[in-house]
């Protein structure tokens, strides 16, 4: 039978714990978040070399096991003279991972955006870039948010 009373001399250490994984974890979403947009602009780009490091970056990500990957930076980037803290490995680690998710997520929904809006927009002298950030991006982040969470 678990008795509650247990755990208690050990809150603090517990409540430490539950923190640092916040951190951690809200810490590799956001940049995950922000390295996906940039993926997702990279696999929606016309430039072909941009195109497939992009498409190449997502599936190594994707094709590899995160444990594999966290392996991989904590241990491989001391060899070429990186060294990260444990904390920080990991957040970069869950971060690249995230970022390849993220990128197919926002790539999808930038699919699923009607073409007459970006003639639209190209016929009211938007620039590509500005129809990118005040058309496109906003409505594929309100329309993907539920892959996101």
């Amino acid at each position: 039978m678990f008795d509650i009373l247990v755990v208690f001399p050990y809150f603090p250490q517990l409540l430490i714990g539950v923190l640092s994984t916040l951190a951690v974890s809200l810490s590799a979403i956001v940049i995950g978040l922000i390295l996906g947009w940039l993926i997702c602009i990279g696999l929606n780009s016309q430039q072909r070399i941009v195109f497939y490091l992009s498409k190449t970056y997502v599936s190594f990500y994707r094709g590899t096991p995160l444990l594999v990957q966290l392996i991989l930076i904590f241990y491989a980037l001391p060899t070429v003279g990186i060294t990260l803290s444990p904390i920080l490995a990991a957040v970069f680690a869950l971060a690249l991972n995230t970022a390849a998710f993220q990128g197919e997520i926002l790539q999808a929904g930038f699919k699923m955006l009607p073409k007459g809006q970006m003639e639209a927009a190209r016929d009211f002298g938007f620039t590509p870039t500005q129809t990118l950030f005040y058309i496109q991006m906003p409505q594929v982040f309100a329309d993907d948010d539920a892959g996101i969470d």
